[in-house]
This record gives structure tokens, C-alpha cells and sequence, in this order.
């Protein structure tokens, strides 16, 4: 049976959580998120920060707005958490949509901003991927970019995927197969893969355990930061865990996310 939250009035939708529909995820439901309300609906999402930086449903998206004042090396951050764990033992997809505005700078200037997705071990927040579109300035060459990095042991271990974007608008897919994971872009004409599968690894996970998903946007400055009150947004949350048999017929792989460190992250970008 596929539960869908898109629209679902407050009433029903802690009626489904009280009924641990939401706390506990199953084949076949899938949650949605439009943000047209302009509420955060709390049954659903966990609101949280990293440093500064301001997560807010409003103008019908989920809106990152950036506080300006940074220090070297600091990077400010703010995601919704879903409530809903994600399966290890079962595939599923989650789609987004992103919009990174170009907010100028030049050389030297070294900033690094974007809107993501995040995937963790929930076991070991150590572990996991981390898939958006990043625009910014790193060592006085511009980039705008779709980026998936996966990070294990603090960021000792580490594999990514990169691709040139041509605009400030596109949607992500992130699909995990119950082996591996997948991450595909698009900007208009259709979804493209980026990069080749990849495994959880040494992640040190079973059949038990799960992923948590956030969704959020973040800024990075060293010379420079954004200017205060610049914006970025997402919309259009999906995750779906669909019926076995449709799963065999997507044929996908999938994808996922986890916790780095963002200036290592640019030298290596850049190198």
C-alpha cells in the first residue's frame, strides 16, 4: 500500500505517525514533500544546524538563507532531518529539486556554497554521502557542479563523482539498490548518471540497519563569504520504497551520502 503524505492535512499525518507508519518505513510508501504550505511539517522532518545558516519553508520551497559574517575555514549549514529512516535492506529513491543562484565573487574570493542531500549511516554519522549542486570559487577558478562524495572514518577513506553544470536549476535522483548506490542529474533533458556505482563498503552495516536523510543547504567561506541574506533553495521531496517487483524492473543502482570535510573536499576538487 503506497502512503503518500503530499497534501496530507496536520490531523492525518500524526495519525500516521502515531501509528508508526512514519517512524518505520515500508515497501511500497512513499513520502512527499512540495513545501507549497510554507509550514514544516514537524510529523515528517527534524529541523537542525551546523554553526549558523537558516532553513525555512517559504514562497512554496524549502528556502537555505545565509547569515554572511564567516570565519576562515568555517562553513555554516542547515538541514531537515526525515524522520523516516531509510532502509538498508531495501531499495529505494529519493528525488529533489535544487537552485544555486550565482552570487558573484571573483578571485581570491574562496567561497563554496549549495544545496544537498545527505545520507548517513545512522549508526556512524562518520559514514556517508553527500550529493548537490556546489557553485562557488576555489584558488581563482570558478566552478558550478554536480557533486557526490562518499566519506568513512572521519574522512579517511573517500570516493567522488563530478559533472559540469550548465545552469543554477536542476533535480538530483539518488537510488540505492540494497547493494549499491547511484546518482543521476538533471537539467532539463532527462536524468543522466554521474560517476559509476558506489558500495557502502566498509560502512560496517547489515540487514538491521539504516540510513538517515537530510536535505538542507550550507555556505563555506575562507577569504570571503556570502553576502548576508543570499538564498538558496530545494522542492519537491520524494523518497520512495517501492514494491520488489518494481524495483527489479527500475534495474538502478543507487546512491547515498555522508559527513566530509568541505575544504579538504575543494583541494581535492581542484587537484
Amino acid at each position: 500500500m503506497n502512503v503518500a503524505l503530499k497534501n496530507t492535512p496536520c490531523l492525518i499525518v500524526m495519525l500516521l505517525v502515531a501509528s508508526g507508519l512514519c517512524a518505520s518505513p515500508t515497501v511500497g510508501q512513499t513520502l512527499f514533500d512540495d513545501f507549497n504550505d510554507n509550514i514544516c511539517n514537524t510529523a515528517m522532518w527534524e529541523y537542525g544546524t551546523d554553526e549558523d545558516g537558516d532553513l525555512a519553508e517559504i514562497h512554496e520551497h524549502l528556502e537555505y538563507t545565509s547569515p554572511g559574517e564567516l570565519e576562515p575555514d568555517e562553513e555554516n549549514a542547515a538541514y531537515y532531518k526525515l524522520k523516516t529512516p531509510a532502509p538498508y535492506g531495501t531499495g529505494w529513491t529519493v528525488t529533489l529539486d535544487v537552485h544555486v543562484g550565482d552570487y558573484g565573487g571573483g578571485p581570491e574570493s574562496d567561497h563554496d556554497y549549495g544545496m544537498e542531500v545527505v545520507v548517513l549511516n545512522t549508526a556512524d554519522y562518520r559514514d556517508g554521502l553527500w550529493f548537490g549542486l556546489d557553485r562557488g570559487w576555489w584558488e581563482d577558478e570558478y566552478y558550478l557542479g554536480w557533486w557526490i562524495e562518499k566519506t568513512t572514518d572521519e574522512g579517511e577513506e573517500m570516493e567522488e563523482h563530478y559533472a559540469p553544470a550548465t545552469a543554477s536549476d536542476g533535480a538530483l535522483k539518488l537510488v540505492w539498490d540494497g547493494t549499491s548506490f547511484h546518482s543521476y542529474y538533471n537539467e532539463g533533458a532527462g536524468f543522466q548518471a554521474l560517476g559509476s556505482s558506489i558500495s557502502v563498503g566498509d560502512w560496517d552495516m547489515d540487514g538491521s540497519s539504516t540510513f538517515t536523510l537530510r536535505i538542507g543547504g550550507w555556505d563555506w567561506g575562507c577569504d570571503f563569504a556570502l553576502d548576508d541574506g543570499s538564498k538558496l533553495y530545494c522542492d519537491n521531496f520524494e523518497l520512495v520504497i517501492p514494491e520488489p517487483a518494481t524495483l527489479s524492473l527500475l534495474g538502478l543502482g543507487a546512491l547515498a551520502f555522508g559527513l566530509r570535510s568541505r575544504r579538504a573536499a575543494l583541494i581535492r576538487r581542484r587537484n
